[in-house]
């Protein structure tokens, strides 16, 4: 586990629905379409990009990392199984000094659940600390 001092920024920046929200030191939460942009990822030295949807397409960047989830953008979509190795593989991330952006179609729902999941797990957050923390963040979700 991270202590919170160093593991949350010291400075924010406003937080934007258009392009990738802090919500660590090293992890990042956007919509698709930011995912895609090349200079939104190069200006956070994001290493990591983790596409929590079937609907959009990554375009793959020179050492950046990718991963999916399969789930569709849809209320019935189950995102329990994958809690704990979005997680874990978050925190590998953080340990070896990357940065990682969560993604989903509008960066509102299925990639703020799986942060909250992180924050829950490697900052010791209450359900309701990490919704309210990310929300702070990124406030469309």
């Amino acid at each position: 586990m991270t202590s919170l001092t160093s593991a949350f920024p010291t400075q924010f920046q406003q937080p934007s629905v258009n392009g990738l929200s802090q919500i660590t030191r090293s992890l990042y939460i956007s919509s698709g379409a930011a995912a895609n942009n090349k200079l939104l990822l190069s200006s956070k030295q994001i290493t990591t990009v983790i596409n929590v949807s079937v609907e959009v397409v990554n375009t793959f960047y020179e050492n950046i990392q990718y991963m999916q989830v399969p789930v569709a953008d849809a209320p019935i979509s189950c995102l329990y199984d994958f809690f704990d190795p979005i997680a874990d593989h978050i925190h590998s991330v953080e340990m070896k000094e990357g940065r990682t952006l969560l993604h989903c179609a509008a960066g509102v729902s299925h990639s703020a659940a799986l942060c909250l999941a992180y924050l829950m797990k490697y900052h010791a957050m209450s359900q309701l600390d990490a919704h309210t923390w990310t929300k702070f963040c990124r406030p469309i979700i």
